[in-house]
């Protein structure tokens, strides 16, 4: 049979059609308008029986019936039907979608690869320091202790001679076994440590939460309810009713639309920013922020870029720098942060987030406060630095807290909009996988918070009142740096100028933590990571709760200045750790 169909002529037989597969074909084929197909008729009677199918006679009576279906379009087109020409566009574009992605590649995302500026080149460069061949060789245990217990004493020749060949440093020294301070009671104004009763300085409970009668007759309660643990993730089966309503009240006191709850806080910090950040974004960060801040940047895989500590003309420029390299179509690609703390956890001064919020605005950044040490100490009503500043808890996209400091219990939160506590709730590696926080600690977090807010005024006030009678009592040690603002509850001490190395530093502050525990005073040594990114020179860590007295905060300064002194400049200012 011949068919020519506009400019094709083909030649066909449907003759030979098999007599098995000719209902399915003509239902794929002639299923359309009587109209169009009023030729089948005559084709069907034309068709006789193929009693024997294979594969290759079915392909070829599927082409058979192609060509009648083409060359019966092309009869109607030259009959006037036009409209047969909006059913044949429709189909020749379905046909040219799916062929295109039947050929189509599998989708693969593009490693966009971050391109370094000269400047960063060379800041790296300028950094970077190789390190030695051949790593320095160690002195036994028993050799070091001998070295830390003669500091500023004449050694053997052997010995000065072996240091002397070895090249080594007097930082390698081991430092000799000391007795571990344990605390042995409740952290109040006194505590029990070691066996003996001292004044708490140690501690950051800033409240006076943690020996609280309410908040601890709350816990017992839900221990006996609910028993001790969770022992499930919140998405599963750890998701209990003390939770929720931890979690409604803490978004009702910081007056945010959610707030997503914590078994951990360390863990709020180094979740909630890899959530929302990830290759290819951008993080500008103080250099001096805490390390599970660093954790959370370092998890991300964001690029980040710090700025010095509190140094607003720096993140200014910095920001404008980065916006001055946008592309002209303005279209931006990657999400940027700012990330802050409230108060500084290694220097305890405070970040101006006026400044911060206004810089953010202007150069449409995204902004993460940690409110860890704030929360419950600034503010009229305690929600930290943002209220401090008269701002709201809206002007941040992401608020967090440990819940550990102020609020003397354990876990963290994130507050921020609806939709983005919606989102942690799926990507938050610390919601998703980690026990969610016991039942009785969550009932603390709320219980304290409800305190918090019905005593707002009593507690801060007296707060407050502590922190200046502290400071103003223990006025300026000489050889020493005094390191907080005056309305953060932390001061360091540190040494004003180093004994020679960090590790001489560190052990001089322990000595000096042992000879204030003999004195009746306890403070902590914080200890920081060497991979950190800014490691504070070492120091003490001083603690002021609502729950101290003046007496008791006098005496504790005036033990710490003659400590001081004593140890510091025993005899003509001449410093006790001598080098060899």
């Amino acid at each position: 049979m011949r068919f020519e169909w506009g400019p094709f002529q083909l030649e066909t037989s449907v003759e030979s059609v098999n007599h098995k597969w000719l209902p399915y074909l003509r239902k794929i084929f002639f299923s359309r308008t009587h109209r169009l197909f009023s030729m089948e008729p005559e084709v069907v009677k034309r068709v006789t029986v193929n009693p024997t199918p294979s594969l290759g006679r079915l392909f070829y009576d599927i082409w058979t019936y192609i060509v009648l279906y083409l060359d019966a379009y092309w009869q109607q087109l030259i009959q006037g039907h036009s409209d047969l020409l909006f059913h044949l566009g429709v189909e020749v574009f379905f046909i040219i979608i799916i062929l295109y992605l039947w050929f189509q590649k599998s989708y693969e995302p593009k490693r966009r690869r971050e391109r370094l500026t000269e400047k960063e080149i060379d800041n790296l460069v300028s950094e970077w320091n190789p390190e030695p061949l051949v790593p320095k060789r160690q002195l036994s245990r028993k050799v070091r202790e001998y070295l830390f217990e003669n500091e500023g004493k004449s050694l053997p020749v052997e010995i000065e001679e072996l240091l002397l060949a070895e090249h080594f440093e007097r930082e390698s020294y081991l430092p000799s076994p000391r007795e571990v301070l344990r605390l042995q009671s409740a952290p109040t104004a006194y505590c029990v440590v070691n066996g003996k009763k001292v004044i708490n300085l140690g501690t950051c409970n800033f409240l006076g939460f943690a020996e609280d009668d309410t908040v601890k007759h709350a816990c017992v309660e839900v221990l006996k309810r609910y028993g001790c643990g969770s022992c499930g993730p919140r998405g599963f089966y750890g998701n209990l009713d003390v939770h929720i309503e931890a979690e409604q009240r803490i978004a009702e006191f910081m007056k945010a639309p959610a707030a997503v709850l914590y078994s951990f806080g360390s863990a709020t910090c180094s979740s909630v920013i890899p959530a929302f950040s990830k290759r290819g974004d951008l993080i500008i960060c103080d250099e001096a922020a805490s390390y599970f801040i660093q954790t959370g940047i370092a998890l991300s895989r964001a690029s980040v870029k710090w700025f010095p500590h509190n140094n607003m003309e720096a993140l200014e420029k910095m920001l404008e720098e980065i916006v001055a390299n946008d592309p002209i179509s303005g279209k931006i690609t990657q999400r940027r942060f700012i990330v802050v703390e409230g108060i500084s956890s290694k220097f305890a001064d405070l970040t101006p987030l006026d400044k911060v919020v206004e810089l953010k605005n202007r150069y449409r950044f995204r902004l993460i406060v940690d409110e860890s040490y704030s929360l419950g100490v600034l503010g009229k009503t305690g929600r930290g630095a943002l209220e401090y500043f008269g701002l709201e808890t809206s002007d941040a996209d992401l608020v967090l807290a440990d819940l550990g400091n102020a609020i003397a219990t354990v876990g963290g939160f994130c507050c921020s909009s609806q939709e983005v506590a919606n989102h942690q709730r799926l990507s938050s590696a610390g919601y998703c996988f980690s026990a969610s926080q016991p039942p009785f600690l969550a009932k603390a977090c709320t219980v304290a918070l409800d305190k918090l807010q019905n005593e707002c005024s009593e507690r801060l006030t007296q707060l407050q009142e502590n922190i200046q009678c502290f400071q103003a009592a223990l006025g300026t040690l000489d050889g020493i740096r005094i390191a907080s603002h005056p309305k953060c509850p932390i001061l360091f001490l540190r040494l004003d100028k180093s004994l020679g190395s960090y590790t001489m530093d560190e052990q001089w502050m322990m000595k000096l933590q042992e000879a204030l525990w003999s004195e009746g005073v306890f403070v902590s040594v914080p200890q920081y990571l060497a991979n950190e990114h800014v490691r504070p020179s070492p120091g003490l860590r001083l603690c002021v709760s609502s729950n101290h007295s003046s007496k008791i905060l006098k005496t504790a300064a005036e033990k710490i200045r003659k400590t001081v002194t004593k140890l510091l400049f025993p005899s003509k200012h001449s410093s006790p750790l001598k080098t060899a």
